[in-house]
């Protein structure tokens, strides 16, 4: 793998393929042409940051994210020319709104790279490789099965209660509340502290020499059962992916691996990946209610969604051809809402009317098998089936490859905070300052105008992200944004080698490092209060150094020897 990536005829094809998509994007922007090369020469050089010089996992994944969620993002949709899925507020789509969103991400990417910049005149070793050896506790040889035995029985068990008791659950208001702490460390453990434990038993197994061809099957499990618990399509992927990156970029130091074993991993991972997000689905499907369905399959819901975009675009086609726009604004009217260029809005509009007829009528039709099935155990277990199904065929993989693109956090959220006018310090100081209670919609739901700050907040929590570079922008200042991503990638490298020099743990601080690029990536929504989970995070690198150093023993020796001489 690593040949190939420093073969000459992969950097070129890459190269040849960025150039390409570049060229498009510069012909279909709607901006400056200037502005939108300057946007590419930073994200390109910001991407190419991140593999270069000490390796750093945390700052390797920041820099992907960004430039998903920016560069990507905006030059395949300027292509390809489609609606953006997030909701963009009051975005007008003019080219001086298109330059200015431009020029907050690039002061974004060039902030992140001056983080990284700021790091190496500090730190001049700053990678994470393996480059000492862990501590392996000595009692963990003679007890590793009792110890993999108690940590998958906490594993599952802590899974399968949050589950259970609706502890922790995207979108979703807690079912069950219990006495302090409890809540907050269920829901710890089934988000990223049980994945700590496995990190470390298979970094131990490693250090130890022992077999871990099996205990890596323990990380794809865990993802698994964690994935499911929170109802999240992304948490296999974050959970699993920067380990097996880790495992790969330390794999000089592994012995025993041969193809056979890697083809098996690979076919499992691909496996394990479509059957979670078949049955998170699914279960997505049966437990958020979505108004006007009784049969909440994956296909009446996107006829549901249709319908609802259809409406949305009928109304404002209805108001926009009375009005007698100009060239220029019709043009932005055609690009804002995804229309065909050069098709009459009349023609449009009855193309959508026609579309939005058909959709219903497949809903009403639905909707009378809903009734008749209502009081069906049998019928309701049968649709369940049919939709497992569905997904197992191929939807699960369907859903997934529309997110490729359109699911990465960033562009939308600087649209829509470019298009708020409130914009100044007291917006930012607001943002920091905000809490999310229950019955309470949050600023930003308000800003970007989501769907769902319509939905119960008593009972849903559902809400679109901004990002670090939006977040930043509630203060209406491009060197605030390029300052504040400075101080945060600068954080996230320091905090990356504080876990790496208390537990010299790669695979651990690939883990984390995923975790807190992905917070930085999507913060916005009242940041304050993720701040305890990533405290109870580096308690449990404290905890973990506590263990691999045998201070726990030795206190424990020294309390035996006081009490044996008095």
């Amino acid at each position: 793998m690593q040949h190939i990536l420093h073969s000459n005829k992969f950097i070129y094809a890459v190269l040849a393929l960025g150039a390409l998509f570049f060229a498009g994007g510069l012909i279909t922007y709607t901006g400056s042409a200037a502005t939108y090369a300057v946007f590419t020469l930073i994200f390109m050089l910001t991407l190419a940051s991140g593999f270069y010089g000490k390796f750093s996992y945390s700052y390797f994944f920041l820099v992907i994210f960004i430039w998903l969620g920016f560069w990507l993002k905006l030059t395949v949709h300027s292509i390809f020319d489609y609606t953006y899925v997030e909701p963009t507020g009051i975005f007008d789509g003019s080219s001086s709104s298109w330059d200015e969103v431009l020029w907050v991400a690039i002061a974004a990417g060039a902030g992140v790279m001056v983080g990284r910049l700021s790091y190496a005149r500090l730190v001049r070793n700053s990678g994470s490789e393996a480059t000492g050896t862990a501590a392996v506790p000595a009692w963990y040889p003679k007890f590793r099965n009792l110890v993999w035995a108690m940590m998958l029985l906490v594993m599952i068990s802590i899974a399968a209660g949050n589950a259970f008791y609706g502890i922790q659950q995207i979108g979703m208001v807690p079912r069950t509340v219990f006495p302090w702490p409890f809540n907050a460390v269920i829901a710890w453990m089934t988000s990223i502290g049980s994945a700590m434990g496995v990190a470390t038993l298979v970094w131990w197994d490693i250090v130890s020499k022992r077999k871990f061809s099996t205990s890596i099957y323990a990380i794809l499990l865990e993802a698994c059962l964690s994935t499911v618990s929170l109802l999240s399509r992304g948490v296999y992927i974050f959970h699993t992916i920067p380990q097996l990156l880790s495992l790969h970029k330390n794999r000089r130091i592994l012995s025993g691996t041969s193809f056979r074993q890697v083809i098996v991993l690979a076919v499992v991972f691909v496996s394990l990946f479509v059957g979670t997000m078949a049955i998170i689905n699914v279960l997505r499907g049966y437990l958020y209610p979505h108004q006007g369905l009784t049969i909440s399959t994956s296909i009446n819901q996107m006829r549901l969604t249709q319908v609802e975009v259809l409406n949305a675009k009928i109304h404002q086609i209805e108001k926009m051809i009375p009005s007698n726009p100009s060239p220029e604004a019709l043009r932005r009217f055609y690009k804002l809402h995804g229309l065909k260029a050069g098709v009459p809005l009349e023609v449009q509009l009855v193309h959508f009317i026609e579309l939005r007829a058909n959709y219903s009528t497949a809903l009403a039709e639905e909707e009378v098998r809903g009734k008749e099935i209502a009081h069906s155990t049998v019928g309701q277990f049968k649709v369940l089936m049919e939709e497992m199904a569905y997904q197992l065929k191929g939807g699960a993989i369907e859903r997934t490859s529309q997110l490729l693109v359109d699911r990465w956090v960033g562009l939308e959220g600087v649209m829509a905070v470019q298009s708020y006018g409130a914009k100044g310090s007291a917006l930012l100081l607001e943002g920091i300052a905000e809490k999310r209670e229950i019955g309470k919609v949050p600023l930003y739901q308000e800003i970007c105008r989501s769907h769902y700050r319509l939905m119960d907040a008593k009972t849903w929590q559902f809400g679109s992200l901004p990002g670090a570079s939006a977040f930043l922008y509630y203060s209406g200042s491009v060197w605030i944004v390029m300052l504040g991503m400075a101080v945060l990638s600068l954080v996230l490298l320091v905090l990356e080698r504080f876990v790496y020099a208390l537990t010299r743990n790669p695979i651990l601080c690939a883990l984390l490092g995923f975790n807190l690029a992905n917070f930085v990536a999507q913060l916005g929504m009242t940041p304050r209060q993720d701040l305890p989970s990533y405290a109870m995070m580096f308690g449990g690198v404290l905890a973990i150094w506590l263990v691999q150093s045998g201070k726990i023993e030795a206190g424990f020796a020294k309390i035996k020897l006081y009490r044996h001489t008095s």
